[in-house]
């Protein structure tokens, strides 16, 4: 018996869980894993997301005028579910909707939540 996709997103929206997916306003095509930032409490409210990047120097960099402690790294040591140094910019909040978030992943093809 095959749970949908939506049953497994509900139960999987909890503060601190990493999702990988294509966010369609970034720079980038590929995917990036993003962090969830908000406790999800209906399908009326909004998800917030920290995108990740590998480019931990070039994070650092646009971040030069602002406090380095807005840029949080990740290391693989530290969370095995990561394979690279990945730095996420807490000033860079990606604020979606269930729906827009729920199309995200459904295109993406593949659920790779983790738990930070």
């Amino acid at each position: 018996m095959e749970i949908p996709i939506d049953k497994v997103l509900r139960s999987l929206l909890t503060p601190g869980n990493v999702f990988y997916f294509v966010e369609p306003t970034h720079s980038s095509a590929e995917p990036h894993n993003f962090v969830l930032l908000n406790r999800v409490q209906s399908e009326q409210s909004r998800l917030y997301f920290l995108v990740g990047t590998s480019n931990v120097t070039g994070a650092r960099r646009r971040r030069q005028s602002a406090s380095s402690q807005t840029v949080v790294v990740v290391d693989p040591a530290e969370h095995a579910d990561f394979t690279k140094s990945t730095a996420f910019d807490c000033n860079q909040v990606i604020d979606k909707s269930y729906a827009e978030f729920s199309r995200l992943i459904a295109n993406e093809g593949r659920l790779k939540p983790r738990a930070s």
